[in-house]
Protein backbone atom coordinates (compact mmCIF):
# COMPACT_ATOMS: atom_id res chain seq x y z
CA UNK A 1 0.00 0.00 0.00
CA UNK A 2 1.23 3.48 -0.85
CA UNK A 3 0.66 6.51 1.33
CA UNK A 4 0.69 10.06 -0.02
CA UNK A 5 1.85 13.10 1.97
CA UNK A 6 1.95 16.84 1.40
CA UNK A 7 3.62 18.91 4.08
CA UNK A 8 1.29 21.76 5.06
CA UNK A 9 4.09 24.27 4.41
CA UNK A 10 4.60 23.12 0.82
CA UNK A 11 2.65 23.92 -2.33
CA UNK A 12 -0.06 21.32 -2.90
CA UNK A 13 0.04 20.38 -6.55
CA UNK A 14 -2.95 19.09 -8.47
CA UNK A 15 -0.69 16.73 -10.46
CA UNK A 16 1.87 15.29 -7.99
CA UNK A 17 2.47 14.52 -4.31
CA UNK A 18 5.50 15.78 -2.40
CA UNK A 19 6.20 12.48 -0.64
CA UNK A 20 5.06 8.95 -1.34
CA UNK A 21 5.70 6.19 1.18
CA UNK A 22 5.86 2.60 -0.08
CA UNK A 23 6.61 0.20 2.76
CA UNK A 24 9.60 1.71 4.53
CA UNK A 25 10.71 3.73 1.48
CA UNK A 26 9.89 7.41 0.97
CA UNK A 27 10.22 9.14 -2.39
CA UNK A 28 10.30 12.95 -2.27
CA UNK A 29 9.46 14.97 -5.37
CA UNK A 30 11.95 17.56 -6.55
CA UNK A 31 11.93 20.63 -4.34
CA UNK A 32 12.91 24.11 -5.44
CA UNK A 33 13.36 27.08 -3.12
CA UNK A 34 9.65 27.76 -2.90
CA UNK A 35 8.56 29.93 -0.01
CA UNK A 36 6.66 28.15 2.76
CA UNK A 37 2.90 28.10 2.25
CA UNK A 38 0.95 30.45 4.48
CA UNK A 39 -2.71 30.06 5.47
CA UNK A 40 -3.65 33.15 3.44
CA UNK A 41 -2.00 31.89 0.22
CA UNK A 42 -4.01 30.67 -2.75
CA UNK A 43 -3.69 26.86 -2.51
CA UNK A 44 -3.63 26.57 -6.30
CA UNK A 45 -0.97 29.22 -6.98
CA UNK A 46 2.70 28.36 -7.25
CA UNK A 47 4.53 29.88 -4.31
CA UNK A 48 7.32 32.32 -5.14
CA UNK A 49 10.99 31.40 -5.29
CA UNK A 50 12.83 32.79 -2.30
CA UNK A 51 16.43 33.92 -2.50
CA UNK A 52 16.22 35.05 -6.11
CA UNK A 53 19.80 35.35 -7.38
CA UNK A 54 21.26 33.91 -4.15
CA UNK A 55 22.40 30.30 -4.65
CA UNK A 56 23.13 29.69 -0.96
CA UNK A 57 19.66 30.81 0.18
CA UNK A 58 18.02 28.75 -2.56
CA UNK A 59 20.06 25.61 -1.85
CA UNK A 60 19.25 25.86 1.84
CA UNK A 61 15.49 26.31 1.18
CA UNK A 62 15.46 23.30 -1.18
CA UNK A 63 16.94 21.15 1.57
CA UNK A 64 14.54 22.55 4.18
CA UNK A 65 11.61 21.70 1.90
CA UNK A 66 13.01 18.15 1.52
CA UNK A 67 13.25 17.87 5.31
CA UNK A 68 9.65 19.07 5.75
CA UNK A 69 8.37 16.59 3.15
CA UNK A 70 10.28 13.69 4.74
CA UNK A 71 9.06 14.49 8.25
CA UNK A 72 5.45 14.58 7.08
CA UNK A 73 5.92 11.01 5.82
CA UNK A 74 7.59 9.85 9.06
CA UNK A 75 11.19 9.94 7.81
CA UNK A 76 14.22 12.05 8.66
CA UNK A 77 17.26 13.30 6.78
CA UNK A 78 19.19 10.42 8.40
CA UNK A 79 16.99 8.02 6.41
CA UNK A 80 18.01 9.48 3.01
CA UNK A 81 19.97 6.99 0.89
CA UNK A 82 19.93 8.81 -2.47
CA UNK A 83 19.90 12.48 -3.42
CA UNK A 84 19.59 13.93 -6.91
CA UNK A 85 20.37 17.59 -7.50
CA UNK A 86 19.67 19.71 -10.54
CA UNK A 87 21.44 23.06 -10.78
CA UNK A 88 21.53 25.73 -13.44
CA UNK A 89 25.31 26.31 -13.22
CA UNK A 90 28.26 23.94 -12.63
CA UNK A 91 29.87 26.33 -10.13
CA UNK A 92 26.91 25.82 -7.77
CA UNK A 93 28.21 22.34 -6.87
CA UNK A 94 30.39 23.76 -4.08
CA UNK A 95 27.36 25.54 -2.58
CA UNK A 96 25.32 22.34 -2.65
CA UNK A 97 28.16 20.52 -0.88
CA UNK A 98 28.36 23.24 1.79
CA UNK A 99 24.61 23.18 2.40
CA UNK A 100 24.47 19.38 2.38
CA UNK A 101 26.79 19.35 5.40
CA UNK A 102 24.22 21.44 7.29
CA UNK A 103 21.46 18.87 6.72
CA UNK A 104 23.31 15.52 6.64
CA UNK A 105 25.92 13.84 8.80
CA UNK A 106 28.47 11.34 7.45
CA UNK A 107 28.15 8.87 5.95
CA UNK A 108 26.48 10.91 3.23
CA UNK A 109 23.82 9.47 0.89
CA UNK A 110 24.57 8.37 -2.65
CA UNK A 111 24.36 11.37 -4.96
CA UNK A 112 23.86 12.44 -8.55
CA UNK A 113 24.29 16.03 -9.71
CA UNK A 114 23.02 17.30 -13.04
CA UNK A 115 23.45 20.73 -14.64
CA UNK A 116 20.38 21.90 -16.56
CA UNK A 117 19.71 25.01 -18.64
CA UNK A 118 16.57 25.97 -16.72
CA UNK A 119 14.00 24.76 -14.21
CA UNK A 120 10.22 25.32 -14.15
CA UNK A 121 10.76 28.91 -12.96
CA UNK A 122 13.74 30.75 -14.48
CA UNK A 123 14.46 32.23 -11.02
CA UNK A 124 14.95 28.73 -9.56
CA UNK A 125 18.63 27.74 -9.41
CA UNK A 126 18.19 24.25 -7.90
CA UNK A 127 15.84 21.33 -7.62
CA UNK A 128 16.57 18.54 -5.15
CA UNK A 129 14.88 15.13 -4.82
CA UNK A 130 15.58 12.23 -2.47
CA UNK A 131 14.81 8.62 -1.69
CA UNK A 132 14.77 7.55 1.96
CA UNK A 133 14.50 4.19 3.69
CA UNK A 134 13.05 4.52 7.17
CA UNK A 135 15.21 2.66 9.65
CA UNK A 136 13.81 1.16 12.85
CA UNK A 137 14.41 3.50 15.77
Amino acid sequence: MHEYFNAPTLYKSSVYTHAVKAGNMVFVSGQCSNAPRGPEDDPNALPPIIGKGDPYVQARRCHQNIKDALETAGATMRDVVKINTYSTHPDYRKILIEVRKEFFDPPYPASTGVVVSSLYDPAALFEVEVVAIIQPR
